[in-house]
This record gives structure tokens, sequence and C-alpha cells, in this order.
């Protein structure tokens, strides 16, 4: 992951605690010059638990902004 799209995944948001890298794969199936990569992100509110539309929605936002400034792309089903 380039360090720019590190940054912008820590930036603080209020539900969002932290995220790490599972996995990355670059080979059949993935276009040539991309990087298959899974990303997994931890949620959390302090002393509540979150409703999943709140899960959701953070999701979303950050899918979009990964999207709008890397080219970061969802694989579709995800």
């Amino acid at each position: 992951m380039p360090p720019a799209a590190r940054r912008s995944a820590e930036e603080p948001e209020p539900l969002r605690a932290g995220f790490r890298l599972k996995d990355r794969y670059q080979g059949a199936g993935v276009p040539a010059g991309a990087v298959a990569t899974t990303i997994t992100f931890d949620y959390h509110a302090g002393e509540r638990t979150l409703a999943q539309d709140e899960v959701n929605e953070r999701q979303a936002s950050l899918a979009a902004r990964l999207e709008r400034r890397f080219g970061v792309a969802r694989k579709e089903g995800a």
C-alpha cells in the first residue's frame, strides 16, 4: 500500500480504531500492474455497541475516499 494511502486510512474518524493488511497478491486473475490487497478495519465507539448501519456508512465513506484519492477499486461483491 502506498504511504499516502496508508496515511489516508489512518486519518482519525470517530468510529475507526485501526486497520491491518491481511493479504497482498499479484498474479493470475489480477490485471498487470495491479495488486489485490485485503485490508481489515476495526471499528469501535467507546462504551457503546455500533449499529450495523453505522459501520456500513463508515466503510462506504472510506472506500469512496480511497477510490477518489488513489484509484483503489473494491472487488465486485465485496
